[in-house]
């Protein structure tokens, strides 16, 4: 599964979506060796930035090769080669690939018409929204900055609830790990108090 970043509104590349397929393609070098055309199953991936119609097709072994390079040229997150691997050997697996964030199908604060605007400019998910550019949010017309505005507030109060989750259950431990310390402090002192009023031994 392609995890989902930690969201970024200063991330200067956002991810592009992508989208895998296959096709028969001549073997060139195995239609000669035999005179006639032979054909061999080849993986493609379609890659299209988010908001942008815009799509670019790559052989999938050659868009691999190409991302871990780029990796080690410190021109993409270095965790991304792994994490596409990992998403083409699911779909080989014949296992649906999830979206890398929160699907904007399923975003309870826009109303359907947002919804369906969103997705019409390629637009799939929350995060994407809130990293749009300015070309992007103009095409969704009046109201597209003050719903951009809305993902990234949306995103934020996430953020913050999952911190105050944490903080809550780093409590709840320390509470009963003094709790405990209660208990066998109370243990203890009972024990000497018993102790002490027994009648000493002759």
């Amino acid at each position: 599964m392609i995890s989902a970043p930690e969201y970024n509104p200063t991330a200067p590349m956002p991810r592009p979506y992508f989208e895998f397929s296959q096709r028969a393609t001549e073997d060139r070098n195995a239609s000669v060796e035999a005179g006639h055309m032979l054909y061999k199953e080849i993986d493609f991936v379609t890659l299209r930035a988010p908001g942008n119609k815009d799509s670019t097709e790559k052989a999938v072994s050659d868009w691999l090769e190409d991302l871990k390079h780029k990796a080690k040229q410190g021109m993409i997150p270095v965790e991304w080669p792994s994490q596409y691997a990992e998403a083409y050997r699911q779909w080989k697996a014949g296992l649906e690939i999830p979206l890398n964030g929160t699907p904007i199908k399923t975003w309870p604060v826009a109303t359907p018409g947002q919804v369906k605007n969103l997705l019409a400019i390629n637009i799939l998910t929350v995060e994407d929204l809130a990293q749009a550019n300015e070309n992007t949010i103009s095409r969704l017309g009046l109201g597209g900055v003050a719903l951009r505005d809305l993902a990234k507030n949306y995103l934020k109060a996430g953020a913050e609830k999952g911190k105050q989750a944490q903080e809550m259950t780093a409590l709840q431990v320390a509470n009963k790990e003094l709790l405990a310390k209660i208990e066998q402090l109370t243990a203890q002192v009972a024990e000497l108090a018993k102790t002490a009023a027994a009648p000493p031994k002759v």
